[in-house]
């Protein structure tokens, strides 16, 4: 991303070191990876994690683990999240529609969890953000 060209000659200015270094943390923030990203303070004053999982949705119906330690060490689960595309249409995560439905759960050892009833087995990218133990 192109750095933001910085005029301003008011005080206390801040510098164009400092708006460049703030710009990157953004940048940085807003990112998705399946690696594991620092992404701000929860309200308790943990940090905050983000991790994109790719999983295929089970076929059948029940709770199954659909991705083994996606996260470790955590305290809370703050955000699950995702979407799968059927071919002809994205549809998001959790998602309820009629009889038919998809939901998401973190186990207490980290798997990622997944019921549902009614949906073909799809690739889905699903969006964990979390916080960890100290």
């Amino acid at each position: 991303m192109k750095k933001i060209e910085f005029h301003n000659d008011r005080e206390p200015a801040l510098d164009e070191t400092t708006l460049n270094t703030m710009q990157g943390n953004i940048e940085e923030a807003i990112s998705y990876s399946s690696s594991e990203k620092e992404i701000g303070v929860w309200i308790d004053g943990k940090k905050m994690y983000r991790k994109v999982i790719q999983a295929t949705l089970p076929s059948g119906s029940g709770w199954t683990t659909i991705y083994q330690n996606a996260i470790s060490n955590f305290s809370k689960v703050i955000s699950i999240r995702g979407f799968f595309d059927s071919g002809d249409a994205t549809y998001m995560l959790p998602m309820g529609e009629g009889s038919f439905f998809i939901n998401l759960d973190i186990d207490e050892n980290g798997n990622l969890m997944c019921t549902r009833n009614g949906w073909g087995a799809y690739t889905a990218y699903i969006t964990i953000e979390y916080t960890k133990n100290s």
